[in-house]
């Protein structure tokens, strides 16, 4: 009897989702900030509470916030005008926690979900008098935008959920005009913007929906201010472009995604509709994996080989995140060079300057499914719980996964908590 190991996975759906997250960036002059930092947590994986407070208590506020094809991407600077923050990250809508904040004088300052998480900041100091959020299809939401644009709100924030979009608009938020675009291609939003730019309109929103059709918003500011903006959609080195930017003048205002509501936080166990994959004698399988792959060979006994090849998350393309490559870190306030001591040389210490983590274990019969269930387990994530705020603690129990640099591979383990058999982890709580 020749032995299988049946792989269910949601190859249609994850391709569909996976396939149409972006990482948009724009960036503008004159915005007066100080000390501007970005960071991005990786695709599939959570937000980085640990910087943002962090930066928090370097006196930077966030000032933009996206889940991207790079996974949760934040940005933050001193002088932004924010007085005061809090964030929810979360799976459910906080409308109620929105309503307690907005009586405490908050107003919505970004939106945006993935891997079924909600992020929501607030801010104070934002000059707003008022706010609303209103969300549904298209057809709906289009109707209430041009109602509240005879009242003088304007949108400010946008994100797409599973199918339905989220609009935030806002009073007293500085736009004294505004138009919105809708288009299929990229080609055909790009000579959209470029029509409004040359209207003396700014740039001041660009997102995808789940479907892929761009969403842009163009604006006109009450002090006839006209301030120079560039924009990339999928750069292939986000920190080239912005030190590129940075060169010029200009700071991040924006970072945009496609909707991420059905991400690669929806675990097979949660879709109604999976594609069965039965690898025969001697073949092999490959699905998307922590982006990057996951090839599964299955042999006749039973036993099998399994090779990940994964991007590194600690590093740019194997180049040092900290230092840019150069092996050398400049104290942004003293002005003295060091050594950096988070790399090796300006390569990334993790993966040796590779950019790519390629794993190899060989099981022996039986032992596949077991280390296939977990992996899948690995790719779903997890998520925090809470509200967010700079003065709050928060603890969340997540599973700790040993990881393998070795290539060898280690054997599965029996774990009294999950109940099953599993590659080698540990239950523990972090507090953010």
């Amino acid at each position: 009897m020749k032995k299988v190991v049946c792989i269910l996975i949601c190859v249609i759906l994850w391709l569909g989702a996976r396939a149409q997250n972006s990482t948009i960036i724009i960036t503008q002059s004159n915005l007066g900030y100080e000390s501007q930092t970005w960071f991005y947590s990786g695709y599939g994986n959570s937000l980085q509470r640990d910087k943002i407070k962090k930066n928090w208590d370097e006196g930077r506020r966030i000032t933009s916030v996206a889940y991207t094809s790079n996974g949760w991407f934040v940005t933050m600077a001193k002088n932004s005008g924010y007085t005061a923050q809090v964030y929810y990250n979360n799976y459910a809508w906080p409308g109620d926690w929105i309503k307690e904040h907005w009586a405490e004088g908050y107003y919505i300052t970004d939106i945006s979900v993935g891997n079924k998480e909600w992020m929501v900041v607030m801010s104070k100091g934002t000059g707003y008098v008022d706010q609303l959020w209103r969300s549904g299809k298209w057809s709906e939401v289009k109707e209430k935008i041009k109602e509240k644009w005879s009242e003088d709100f304007y949108i400010t924030k946008a994100t797409c959920n599973e199918g339905e979009w989220l609009i935030v608009m806002s009073k007293g938020c500085g736009m004294s005009d505004q138009s919105w675009s809708r288009r299929s291609t990229y080609a055909d939003i790009k000579s959209v913007i470029k029509e409004y730019w040359d209207k003396d309109y700014s740039l001041t929103l660009l997102n995808q929906g789940e479907d892929g059709v761009y969403f842009a918003v163009m604006s006109k500011f009450a002090d006839g201010s006209e301030p120079g903006q560039n924009y990339v959609v999928d750069p292939s080195n986000p920190s080239d472009y912005i030190d590129k930017r940075w060169e010029d003048g200009h700071d991040i205002v924006y970072i945009g995604g496609a909707g991420a509501g059905n991400d690669v936080g929806t675990t097979i166990a949660n879709t109604n509709t999976t594609t069965t994959i039965v690898p025969t004698e001697g073949s092999t399988v490959t699905i998307p994996y922590m982006g990057g792959t996951m090839t599964s060979t299955i042999n006749p006994d039973g036993s099998g080989v399994v090779v990940t090849d994964i991007p590194c998350m600690h590093c740019n393309n194997g180049q040092c995140k900290m230092c840019f490559g150069t092996g050398t870190f400049v104290h942004p306030y003293l002005g003295t060079a060091m050594p950096c001591g988070v790399c090796n040389m300006g390569a990334c210490k993790y993966c040796f300057g590779k950019g790519r983590f390629v794993t190899t274990k060989h099981f022996a019969p039986g032992e596949a499914a077991a280390y296939l269930q977990a992996n899948r387990e690995v790719n779903s994530g997890y998520g925090g719980s809470g509200s967010g705020s700079s003065n709050v603690e928060r603890g969340i129990e997540v599973i700790e996964w040993q990881v393998d640099y070795t290539g060898k591979g280690y054997a599965d383990e029996w774990c009294e908590k999950c109940g099953k058999w599993a590659q080698p982890h540990k239950h523990i709580k972090k507090v953010y």
